[in-house]
């Protein structure tokens, strides 16, 4: 996973729209192992924004997972944990999201 550390990093983005028979979870032929769709409403609806904060990197990562691979609403727990730690003049870890929250992996997948 490639990490945004600047504006300059930034530059590494590129916004493409899916076509209607692609999914999330699909690889488009022509680009790199740094490719992956994403889910708008994660932008749109729950609020989250390139570069990842370093709570969600350590999810991922501790998860070993991709940003596709979390369902919108593990986004959203995601959000809503940061919101309440916030709140609670808290820093949101992921030690402490994943003492709350646990994945599931989906059943017909080992």
């Amino acid at each position: 996973m490639y990490i945004l550390a600047s504006e300059t990093d930034a530059n590494n983005i590129k916004l493409v729209v899916y076509k209607m028979n692609e999914r999330a979870c699909h690889v488009r032929e022509g680009y790199n192992s740094g490719f992956f769709f994403v889910h708008l409403t994660l932008f749109r609806d729950l609020g989250v924004r390139l570069p990842f904060f370093d709570f969600q990197m350590g999810i991922l990562h501790m998860l070993d997972v991709e940003p596709t691979q979390l369902h919108p609403d593990g986004w959203a727990f995601m959000q809503a944990f940061s919101i309440v730690c916030t709140a609670l003049a808290l820093t949101p870890t992921h030690a402490s999201f994943l003492y709350f929250f646990h994945a599931l992996s989906h059943p017909n997948k080992p």
